[in-house]
């Protein structure tokens, strides 16, 4: 009678199939019925110290079958990469342990793999390609802000200046706002210059004393590259 599952080491069972699967069949799966004679030998020759029952090896609860079906396939670890794809990479090394000599059965799972592997590196070279063109627009956006902002500046003290050496008497918030006084052209320049044009009025009488403490400001140079569009 078979001994109880409790009494039977996995781990001398697990040499004894890496043992059978490397003398006996190199080439192939090792298989339910095949272990069973192999381990009666062994023990009827002293060199296994179990005896085990058939069905201890073919039975799909029994510890035996289990390890049969663990030892015949190959290892393989799953990486997540993306929330919603795996890829599973097998083993290499648990693959030759067992199929170094069996082409046929190594194919099978080298092959998927490499084309796993090239459909991979295209998704990785796609998203290289996309990296390098956004960060090649993030790059002009930056620029062209530099420049709108530089552009901004350069109206903000031309607008302050003539209104600090003007002596035409008009009053800002008649310009600003609604009164006779204002013009398109003044609206627009202010509209460009300034997210809010009230802002003009809250900043002139500092920008005035600025202009006063200091006799002379100079206008700035306006570039030809600068289109006011006023």
């Amino acid at each position: 009678m078979a001994r109880p599952k409790s009494d039977y080491d996995d781990s001398v069972v697990k040499k004894l199939i890496v043992e059978y699967q490397k003398n006996k069949s190199p080439n192939s799966l090792v298989k339910p019925i095949d272990m069973y004679h192999y381990a009666l030998e062994e023990y009827k020759n002293g060199l296994f110290p179990y005896k085990l029952s058939h069905d201890y090896w073919k039975r799909s609860y029994r510890r035996g079958r289990q390890l049969i079906d663990e030892f015949n396939t190959v290892k393989k670890r799953s990486y997540q990469i993306s929330e919603l794809d795996n890829i599973d990479i097998v083993d290499v090394q648990d693959l030759i342990d067992k199929y170094a000599n069996n082409p046929e059965e190594l194919s099978k799972y080298l092959v998927p793999m490499e084309k796993q592997l090239r459909a991979l590196l295209d998704v990785i070279q796609e998203k290289d390609i996309k990296i390098v063109n956004l960060t090649s627009a993030k790059q002009k956006n930056n620029d062209s802000l530099s420049k709108e902002k530089a552009k901004s500046d350069k109206l903000q003290t031309l607008l302050y200046q003539l209104f600090s050496y003007s002596g035409s008497g008009f009053k800002l918030d008649n310009l600003l706002n609604t009164g006779t006084s204002r013009t398109k052209r003044v609206e627009n320049a202010f509209e460009k210059a300034f997210d809010d044009p009230t802002e003009f009025l809250e900043l002139f009488p500092e920008k005035v004393n600025k202009t006063n403490q200091e006799n002379i400001v100079p206008l700035p140079t306006i570039s030809k590259d600068d289109e006011w569009d006023l």
